[in-house]
């Protein structure tokens, strides 16, 4: 190869790789919060929705909601990174 010319196609692999890694890379929070409801709740983290990531005064909060393997749901917050998860179950409601 030329000096100075770039290798396209591992270049091509390259782009690909930096482009998926924010994907791949998992936040901190899911494994701290994923280990505490496990304790508290010996719940097992199937799916996140609603995630709600909101920078408050230069403070991340976090909110929203954990699916369970089993079924069962909770919400979940935090107002800053050092705090514990609020967690709370997500009861069916009656009107």
């Amino acid at each position: 190869m030329p000096t100075g010319q770039l290798n396209r196609p591992l270049l091509s692999v390259f782009a690909v790789l930096i482009s998926t890694m924010p994907l791949l890379a998992e936040p901190t929070w899911h494994s701290k919060l994923e280990a505490q409801i496990q304790s508290e709740e010996e719940c097992l983290v199937e799916y996140y929705t609603n995630v709600l990531e909101k920078d408050v005064n230069g403070t991340l909060t976090l909110s929203g909601k954990i699916h369970c393997r089993d079924g069962r749901q909770f919400d979940f917050s935090r107002l800053r990174p050092q705090d514990k998860f609020d967690i709370k179950a997500c009861e069916p409601q009656v009107c």
